[in-house]
């Protein structure tokens, strides 16, 4: 009976040691874009968002007919991407990942050289006004960017999903950025050019998925 008390025990301590190797994240939205980079083709792209917790996300898209290109992101300190199979993908109620080892930028301190929110004038798209914010970047010796961020009305009840480290820190120290999914991201440069990718909402939704994620 000792032999068998000892085993249950140290079967129990290898149990909790595994299940706190992980971590979960939670997901209770998918919101989908068209994205452009550089005047290409535009194609879906899909996020998986949690509408409280804006630290974190996943998104993917079409790698081909049957894969998806999916990855991870958390603010300062996970960045991980796999190729995942599509029936597999909709089918799992959670889907593991290994850590990934790929260089997060700690963002634990702001920035005294960033201009933070600053909010322009509202953009009419289709008959319906939408409130329009700008973020400035830090200055790069290749360009300045700026960063459009156009909310979508009647979604206040979803943080706003920032994918820049830097104007992340700004809201959350701030909360000088409204909620709200945004209708559409761009980046221009202090010309008004417009750079980089292109993200402009298609659709949204409530859809929970959960990512486990093994450190």
């Amino acid at each position: 009976m000792k032999h068998t008390k000892y085993i249950f025990i140290f079967c129990s301590f290898l149990f909790l040691s595994n299940y706190k190797s992980y971590k979960e994240y939670e997901f209770d939205y998918i919101i989908e874009y068209s994205s452009s980079i550089h005047g290409s083709e535009p194609y879906s792209v899909f996020y998986l968002t949690n509408s409280k917790d804006n630290s974190y996300w996943a998104s993917f898209y079409n790698l081909n007919e049957e894969s998806f290109n999916l990855t991870f992101r958390k603010h300062g300190s996970i960045s991980r991407r796999v190729v995942i199979n599509k029936k597999e993908f909709y089918k799992a109620e959670t889907i593991f990942m290994e850590r990934g080892f790929a260089h997060v930028k700690a963002i634990s301190e702001r920035s005294a050289k960033k201009t933070g929110f600053l909010k322009l004038n509202d953009t009419i798209i289709n008959n319906t006004t939408h409130q329009h914010f700008e973020f400035k970047t830090l200055k790069s010796k290749k360009k300045d960017l700026v960063i459009h961020y156009i909310i979508e009305p009647s979604t206040e009840n979803h943080l706003p999903v920032l994918f820049y480290p830097d104007a992340y820190i700004e809201w959350k120290v701030e909360k000088n950025l409204p909620n709200g999914i945004f209708k559409e991201l761009y980046y221009t440069n202090d010309n008004n050019e417009f750079l980089e990718n292109h993200l402009k909402l298609v659709g949204y939704q409530p859809y929970n998925k959960v990512i486990r994620m093994r450190f």
